[in-house]
């Protein structure tokens, strides 16, 4: 990188801090730095072999203060360490804890949704069961496990036609499902009037 492009990054970099650190999320923090540092790249062409896995991008990062992520007793999601490797999220992809605070699925029906498009799209996950969501809804805080899973699953599929679980080994997120999760939520909420 020519001095031109580091004098033009540093002259950046109040504004990409400022951008960066408006996130609470260190999930989110690091997708807007890498997203900032591409959309930078693309205007300034001396730019481009600033990759964020760089050491000028690893430093730019700390001075940034974004978290390094934990290696604790809790993989990425909240989800105890024996599963982390089953409920990861794919590089660069949301936490499943970041994920439902974003789409704030209020009830079974919608949580499944949501567990099912996370597994399938931030997980990586080829084949979804009834397991696997039960390990799930027991590792996510403030979700209780319905008494009878399976007849829940056959419940939210025939009433609001987001999943498909016809069989219990390969859950599958109809194209409705899709849309709900990807367009609908976060419902907004709406107070009523008083009269």
């Amino acid at each position: 990188m020519g001095q031109h492009s580091l004098d033009f990054l540093l002259t950046r970099m109040p504004e990409i801090a400022t951008a960066v650190n408006a996130f609470s999320s260190e999930t989110i923090q690091k997708q807007a730095f890498s997203a900032l540092l591409s959309a930078l790249s693309d205007d300034h062409p001396g730019l481009k072999r600033l990759a964020p896995e760089s050491p000028l991008a690893t430093e730019i990062s700390q001075q940034l203060r974004l978290p390094e992520p934990q290696n604790d007793e809790t993989g990425p999601a909240g989800i105890p360490s024996t599963q982390r490797e089953a409920f990861a999220p794919a590089a660069g992809k949301l936490s499943f804890n970041d994920f439902i605070a974003w789409k704030r699925p209020s009830d079974n029906q919608s949580r499944f949704a949501v567990a099912v498009y996370w597994l399938k799209e931030h997980a990586g996950a080829l084949t979804i069961s009834s397991e696997d969501l039960r390990q799930l809804f027991g590792a996510t805080k403030d979700w209780r496990e319905p008494r009878n899973l399976n007849s829940a699953l056959s419940v939210c599929a025939s009433r609001k036609s987001t999943i498909d679980a016809s069989k219990r080994s390969d859950i599958k997120l109809t194209p409705k499902g899709r849309h709900f999760v990807e367009n609908e939520l976060p419902r907004l909420t709406r107070k009523r009037a008083r009269a």
